[in-house]
């Protein structure tokens, strides 16, 4: 499976919605790397899929619990994969949602990630940093399990009796939505490129590169409309709730 801890950015860079993944240049400005993406940006798709609606792909929440916090709806979902290219979720068998507390520590514990600069969150007690005031992210947010062909993005954490106002929502979603494609990237590389004159998802430097440049490709060109849609929604539902009263 295909898994990586990601670190995140300050609570401060977060909220400015400055989406610029300086987190990962080091690794795409490696000379081998950037002839990879650009080989891979001239080819066309080396093994046609069909095309499947987004809302096809089942989406699965397991392991409930009060303090976990999932900012998007199955419809921001469906929303932002109908906006990745046609059959890239071909094969794609669930989208799974839940906590991952124990995924999470083993996951460290195994990799030996450095997490000395991470506290544990006061709700599920999993390595993270806040996001937004009293919303906590995990420091691995999901991972691509090679042999299911499913997708699984983990909770953020917060009292469940803490509002937030639209901006922090969108802030948390977006994030989330991030972690959702990065993963669905991991998906992509898999049906279509391994085993193909191509790096070898064994590669696991070789693997985050690529999914990291499908993850920027989406934010360029569709992070703006997914935005306008969540905003617009939930507006919408805030009025209609303001109605009932």
């Amino acid at each position: 499976m295909s898994r990586s801890i990601h670190r995140n950015r300050s609570r401060k860079q977060a909220e400015s919605l400055d989406w610029d993944f300086e987190d990962v240049e080091a690794i795409l400005n490696k000379r081998e790397i950037k002839k990879e993406v650009l080989k891979k940006r001239k080819a066309p798709p080396l093994v046609p899929q069909e095309s499947v609606p987004a809302d096809a792909i089942p989406i699965i929440v397991q392991e409930t619990d009060p303090f976990a916090y999932y900012p998007v709806s199955k419809e921001d979902i469906f929303f932002a994969c109908s906006l990745l290219p046609d059959g890239v979720i071909a094969g794609l068998a669930e989208i799974n949602l839940r906590p991952g507390v124990e995924y999470i520590e083993e996951s460290i514990r195994l990799k030996g990630g450095d997490v000395s600069d991470l506290g544990r969150d006061p709700f599920l007690g999993r390595y993270g940093e806040e996001l937004v005031e009293g919303v906590f992210i995990p420091a691995i947010r999901g991972y691509y399990h090679l042999d299911s062909n499913t997708v699984h993005v983990f909770s953020f954490a917060k009292d469940p009796e803490q509002a937030l106002d639209i901006r922090e929502e969108i802030i948390c979603a977006v994030r989330m939505l991030e972690t959702l494609i990065h993963e669905i990237g991991h998906h992509v590389d898999w049906m279509r490129r391994y085993g193909k004159d191509r790096w070898r998802m064994g590669d696991g430097e070789k693997a985050e590169a690529f999914t990291h440049d499908f993850t920027r490709e989406w934010v360029g060109g569709a992070l703006r409309e997914c935005i306008e849609f969540m905003v617009s929604r939930r507006q919408d539902e805030k009025e209609s709730n303001r109605g009932l009263d």
